[in-house]
């Protein structure tokens, strides 16, 4: 059969027509029908126009650099991404072993006594730099910071901008070592300087604060007034005497346990100290005096003779722990809790010695905080005392806070705001308290009752306004002065990452190509260096890099001068 023949042939249907029809169609001119989905034109990405790009060109390194541990992360993150501690487990070489044998590990814990080197291995770096190894600290630190960033931050090795968070008292020869170490093994464009009280009063969100840091080396106490420090106070007594109490704590318990068996004495390692200490340590609170009763005999309280007054639960109340024998097996022992408490009240407080039985540098906090506060100028006294932070590892033991509040309250109900403490200012005190004061009062009345005008008539005075020119508005909120408070605040680091993000400009800023051709001794005094011409190179746009340009002078802040 041939076509000619067939069935009837539709128009539409032709290869022709079909082939007309899709040459005509707005589709295959480029052009979008009504309703046809088409997906835009994408770009080709570049360099400039990637948001990555531009995240590594802005992002900075925040380093907390403490006694015992190291904190790194990218600034504007609310937690550091890394929280690294050196160790002997971490000081060790490829192939060593030692940490996998227990008899070895036991005789250095039984040989080692707890005095200030039995945690030197524990720590970055120390106050004491005399005899310590600089090139040491270099080492652990480049090792610290590489582990974080290719562990945990996992970031490339290309240049970034460094903010270094450090502690007021801060020593010149550390600072040029860790320096040196940015600089020259990471190659860091610039290294910002901030101070970790005012990182943590920034934190708190606060302008004015009293920032006590609880560390392990020691406390210190820093005021911090418009974000500026006007006066640091130290102590010794911080982590590393807790420790030293708590292994002291533990050791008499066990030795009157074993005082018959001494072949299985048990030997307590700095591991397990340090473990008693930040987990099961505690502080009691203050014991409250009665109610002042004037003229008044004191109340009898009625109680039920029936029942005990020590209540046996709470002495049978033990903790058990899991210790190390020499034999190297694990030993169990129940240690009371209310002994657990007398750690930190002994090397905080310590309320069973006077005042007058310790040195400068060894004041418990609760006197060092009340003369850290009387040395400060009245004004700034009064906006510091009612922002009062406390921070350091220490500050997490439960109780603590508030038992150092209530000590401070209790030292200014008692003494007040005078220096002079004694028999013979107490005496004076009584005679001032005791001189009537109507005759004063009846000198100044005829002058205050009003004036003489010109004729000698008694002229009475203007009734005070009530609402005087120089009254602030009724929108404004008032501050609170004169009253202690207690403050939280998220810590230095979040405070600096904060700062950071927002452009602040920081205490001192020193660049590396300045760094590499002076090193530290071109560092100028803080009071060397004029203080209009930073201003003015602070201001605008860039500050992290313009507060050292060029070959203008630069400092390294308050830490130039120890």
């Amino acid at each position: 059969m041939s076509s000619s023949t067939g069935g009837p042939t539709y128009t539409h249907r032709t290869v022709a027509n079909i082939r007309s029809d899709a040459a005509q169609s707005p589709i295959a001119a480029g052009q979008a029908g009504p309703g046809s989905p088409q997906t835009p034109v994408r770009g080709s990405s570049s360099v400039f126009g990637s948001p990555s790009s531009l995240r590594a060109d802005e992002e900075t390194l925040i380093v907390e650099l403490g006694t015992r541990y190291l904190r790194i992360g990218l600034s504007g993150e609310g937690t550091p991404k890394a929280t690294l501690s050196s160790g002997p487990s971490d000081q060790r070489r490829t192939g060593d072993f030692t940490s996998w044998l227990q008899h070895a590990r036991r005789e250095e814990d039984a040989n080692a006594s707890p005095n200030d080197q039995w945690s030197a291995r524990y720590e970055n770096w120390a106050p004491d730099i005399r005899s310590m190894d600089l090139g040491l600290v270099a080492d652990k630190l480049e090792r610290a910071m590489r582990d974080a960033l290719c562990n945990h931050l996992l970031v490339d090795s290309r240049p970034r901008r460094v903010c270094l968070v450090l502690p007021p008292a801060f020593p010149t020869p550390l600072l040029s070592t860790v320096l040196d170490t940015l600089f020259n093994r990471f190659s860091a464009p610039s290294v910002s300087l901030a101070s970790s009280s005012v990182m943590t009063a920034i934190a708190a969100g606060v302008r004015s604060a009293t920032v006590v840091d609880m560390g392990w080396a020691g406390t210190t106490v820093s005021s911090v007034y418009e974000y500026r420090e006007i006066r640091h106070t130290r102590s010794t007594r911080g982590g590393r005497h807790l420790v030293q109490q708590v292994h002291k704590t533990l050791t008499e318990d066990l030795d009157a346990v074993d005082a018959t068996d001494q072949s299985n004495r048990c030997t307590v390692s700095f591991e397990e100290c340090e473990d008693v200490a930040m987990r099961s340590s505690w502080t009691q609170p203050m014991r409250k005096s009665g109610v002042d009763h004037e003229a008044t005999l004191p109340t009898v309280q009625e109680h039920n003779e029936v029942q005990a007054r020590d209540t046996p639960e709470e002495d049978a109340c033990q903790v058990r722990y899991m210790l190390s024998s020499p034999g190297g097996k694990a030993r169990t022992a129940f240690i009371n809790i209310k002994r657990l408490a007398e750690p930190s009240e002994n090397t905080f407080i310590a309320p069973s010695y006077s005042r007058s039985s310790f040195d400068d540098e060894e004041m418990p906090l609760p006197e060092l905080i009340y003369r850290h506060l009387l040395s400060l100028p009245i004004d700034a006294r009064a906006t510091c005392m009612s922002r009062l932070i406390f921070t350091g590892g220490c500050a997490k033991i439960p109780g603590l806070k508030q038992r150092l509040h209530d000590e401070v309250v209790n030292m200014l109900r008692s003494r007040g705001w005078d220096a002079v403490v004694g028999r013979a200012a107490e005496t004076v005190k009584s005679r001032t308290e005791g001189t009537p004061l109507g005759v004063a009062e009846r000198g100044r009345g005829s002058s205050a009752a009003g004036h003489l005008d010109g004729s000698g008539t008694s002229v009475p005075l203007a009734a005070p306004s009530d609402h005087p020119l120089g009254a602030p508005k009724d929108d404004t909120r008032s501050s609170l002065h004169g009253e202690l408070r207690v403050l939280d605040s998220l810590g230095p680091w979040t405070g600096a990452s904060l700062a950071i993000q927002l452009k602040a400009v920081p205490i001192a800023t020193v660049d590396r190509e300045v760094w590499i051709q002076q090193g530290i001794e071109g560092a100028s005094k803080p009071n060397e260096v004029e203080l209009k011409a930073q201003q003015r190179q602070s201001l605008g746009s860039g500050v992290i890099r313009g507060a050292t340009g060029g070959g203008s002078s630069w400092t390294l802040g308050a830490w130039g001068s120890y």
